[in-house]
């Protein structure tokens, strides 16, 4: 396949897959795929990323489902917000 055919692929289902990589969790969890990151390094009830052979990082996608509902059951996701640059300076003085 060439590199035009493969940008011009759609996006995978992830409804019938076990297993997701970062930019699909992304997209079931409706954030940037840096945003899933912040989630795992911020909440430690985030679901835990599964190593397969080749060293292929992913998460389940069940367990993304129940994190993702439990969340919801509780005021909805939380909000990740980049680390200012400021170092705490208010940057409107």
């Amino acid at each position: 396949m060439t590199e035009s055919e493969n940008s011009s692929a759609p996006a995978p289902d992830v409804s019938s897959k076990e297993y997701l990589r970062k930019i699909e969790q992304a997209k079931l969890l409706g954030v940037h795929p840096r945003t899933v990151s912040r989630l795992a390094e911020r909440d430690p009830t985030f679901p835990p990323e599964i190593e397969l052979m080749g060293g292929l990082l992913v998460r389940s996608v069940k367990d993304l489902k129940d994190w993702l509902e439990a969340k919801k059951k509780v005021g909805g996701l939380p909000v990740v917000r980049k680390r200012s640059s400021m170092s705490g300076k208010d940057a409107g003085t």
